[in-house]
């Protein structure tokens, strides 16, 4: 290929112009260089010595230096020695000749020069070699703004961190007094709590309940300890809880309206609720079935990416059922129909985000259990506030049209607090019917 075809060849690239400075005391040689180089798509620029060359460094940097070995006054390995320290990015080359190899081998060592090009070069070589280094220094320079966007970007984010956990400290700094004064007493703690959900208007105490229940038919169909069962069913009633330590933009508005960071910001919310939890020792169980609820069976969830059956059960439980839940309160139209077509769904996901045996339970329970149809068992009764008597057990939790819970199951009625749910209803237009212990209503 003859020069003249090179440079046509060369000039049809697209990649953007590189500096270059051609250094020489010989005005041939550098008027040579940069017809070549200027031909062949480059801009360039030329110094008759060291010294001039140095002068031009103040005023632009250079991607590719190019400098004769043997000149007067600064040698170019004495030239390139002080490019190194004051452009360190610049790709250093060096013109030599046959005999001056050996110096130009150790000037290369010493130097920190990256080729020396060999007098007389060939056309085709000394453009591949320049254009190779302009493209080192391109991919140096990109890989440093790469560098600075990355440490503004950690720096960004190590703000953000302590800007949240400072957010977290003073949204739980209360709730944490409060579980630690009450820890003997952790059934009063989760009504509490789940009051804190049911009185913010941004959550639906609703939904928590449903998928409580959906819990409490996955636990009972594997016959779970009683005690893991419990922990477990209230993990769904709170798995909501961490939002209440976050800014309310994040669940005020549908998840799908979040745009990535957000997204990442909504799911760290089981941590929240971990650390809220984190003094009540005793609910240990119940925070590490909220903390893994976004881990997904084939590993692909968060917080640890955790795989199948190493994910907790409890955790596999409510993923289930809060999902399930969430699927129906997008849907509309008959409640059979609903229920089957989130089943379906869920289904479409069986075994990657979802534990298949689990899955398979869930559709096949009935659809009145999911609904929450209750059967009364012949031993309850239902009674009104009037029928009241002490010593009665309450057989089903009062909520008030806010889903605020108001007495629990199991609550033993007593004087002061029939005469205190008297004057709640007092203010209601209409009356409470209870569902008691029969056992009990028949007996003062």
């Amino acid at each position: 290929m003859t020069t003249s075809e090179l440079s046509v060849s060369l000039q049809t690239n697209t990649e953007p112009k590189a500096s270059i400075l051609c250094v020489d005391d010989e005005i041939s040689i550098l008027k040579s260089l940069q017809r070549l180089l200027m031909a062949s798509g480059f801009d360039v620029v030329t110094a008759t010595g060291g010294e001039q060359g140095l002068l031009l460094l103040e005023k632009q940097e250079f991607a590719v230096i190019i400098s004769d070995m043997r000149m007067p006054g600064m040698t170019g390995a004495e030239f390139l020695h002080l490019v190194a320290e004051r452009c360190p990015d610049s790709q250093r080359l060096v013109l030599t000749g046959y005999a001056d190899i050996d110096s130009t081998i150790m000037a290369i060592n010493q130097g920190q020069i990256q080729r020396y090009i060999q007098k007389p070069w060939r056309n085709e070589e000394l453009i591949v070699q320049v254009r190779e280094s302009a493209e080192k220094y391109g991919l140096v320079k990109q890989n440093k703004e790469l560098q600075r966007r990355l440490s503004t970007q950690n720096h960004k984010l190590k703000e953000l961190n302590l800007q949240l956990e400072q957010h977290v400290q003073k949204r739980t700094a209360q709730l944490r007094q409060v579980l630690k004064q009450m820890e003997q007493d952790h059934q009063s703690v989760l009504d509490l709590l789940f009051n804190f959900i049911s009185v913010n208007p941004h959550l639906n105490g609703h939904f928590a309940q449903h998928i409580a229940r959906t819990c409490h038919l996955l636990c009972s169909h594997l016959q779970l300890d009683p005690k893991e069962q419990k922990q477990i069913v209230m993990a769904g009633l709170l798995s909501q809880l961490g939002l209440l330590g976050m800014d309310t933009e994040l669940y005020s508005k549908p998840f799908r309206n979040l745009d990535g960071n957000e997204r990442q910001q909504f799911y760290t919310h089981p941590a929240m609720a971990q650390l809220m939890l984190l003094p009540a020792s005793h609910l240990a169980l119940m925070s590490d079935v909220i903390y893994h609820q976004y881990e997904r069976y084939n590993g692909s969830g968060v917080p640890d990416h955790l795989v199948g059956t190493d994910i907790p059960l409890g955790s596999r439980i409510l993923a289930l059922a809060r999902d399930f839940w969430l699927m129906i309160d997008k849907q509309e139209g008959q409640q059979d129909s609903a229920f089957a077509n989130a089943i379906q769904q869920l289904k479409m996901q069986q075994g990657s985000f979802y534990d298949p045996v689990l899955l398979n339970i869930l559709a096949s329970l009935p659809v009145e259990k999911l609904a929450g149809a209750e059967i009364i068992a012949s031993s309850h009764v239902q009674v009104s506030t009037d029928e009241l008597k002490v010593g009665m057990v309450l057989e089903r939790p009062l909520y008030n049209e806010s889903r605020i819970l108001l007495l629990p199951q199991g609550h033993v009625f007593t004087g002061a607090s029939i005469a205190k749910l008297c004057q709640i209803e007092a203010k209601r237009e209409k009356k409470w019917t209870l569902l008691v212990s029969a056992a009990k209503a028949t007996a003062e």
